[in-house]
């Protein structure tokens, strides 16, 4: 579990007490929101985020409130085991500061973390069409926002997926590597995977059989 989500029901209660407390007040809420920018703009960002998780915030607001805070911010009133048992709700008073705050931050947040951990990681695909449909435009981005383009034809997309797929599989099977911490999530990709590989075989299959 990330650390920004690990609390317990009554550190979230006493954080979020502290954390009202704090910005009851306008000026401070203001000083929240320029703590914020200064760190986030700064030309040491995203690698200074660690600083204002346990530095630059937590001296501003105090402990709790800050980790109440990033709870929020990374999502947890979403997060299980609190989204059945823990009777949570934001307070008019810090309503619309958070919402500002997860409208606004929550993803650089997010990403500065991954990029911390791994700045060579992978970030994000997307696509893109031209005019004819015969090519796809596959855009990779890496954690520390590098990116690559690929220009494939749907053989060559399928070529480097079976590649990856394949290459990856024998890593695993051979125990090159470690995967015992995310072993759920992994499968969860690999059913995905595998339901996506069904639809594909049915709709070439498909149109086989039609033209037969």
């Amino acid at each position: 579990m990330e650390l920004e989500l690990n609390l317990t029901k009554e550190e979230i209660i006493e954080g979020q007490a502290e954390f009202i407390k704090f910005i009851s007040d306008d000026f401070k809420k203001q000083l929240v929101i320029k703590t914020l920018e200064n760190c986030v703009n700064d030309k040491d960002w995203p690698r200074n985020y660690y600083n204002l998780r346990d530095d630059f915030l937590p001296n501003l607001v105090g402990r709790n409130a800050a980790k109440y805070f990033f709870w929020v911010v990374f999502g947890g009133i979403l997060s299980e085991p609190f989204k059945s048992e823990l009777d949570f709700e934001l307070k008019d008073v810090e309503f619309d500061l958070m919402n500002y705050v997860m409208l606004n931050y929550s993803l650089k947040f997010i990403r500065a973390k991954k990029y911390n951990v791994n700045p060579l990681g992978y970030d994000a695909i997307w696509f893109t069409f031209g005019p004819e449909n015969d090519r796809v435009n596959t855009y990779i981005k890496r954690n520390d926002e590098e990116q690559f383009m690929l220009r494939m034809n749907p053989f060559e997309f399928t070529n480097m997926l079976n590649d990856s797929l394949e290459y990856f599989t024998n890593m695993i099977n051979d125990d090159v590597l470690e995967y015992e911490i995310d072993k759920e999530e992994i499968l969860e990709n690999v059913l995905s995977i595998r339901e996506c590989i069904n639809q594909l075989e049915m709709k070439l299959t498909s149109e086989d059989q039609h033209n037969e």
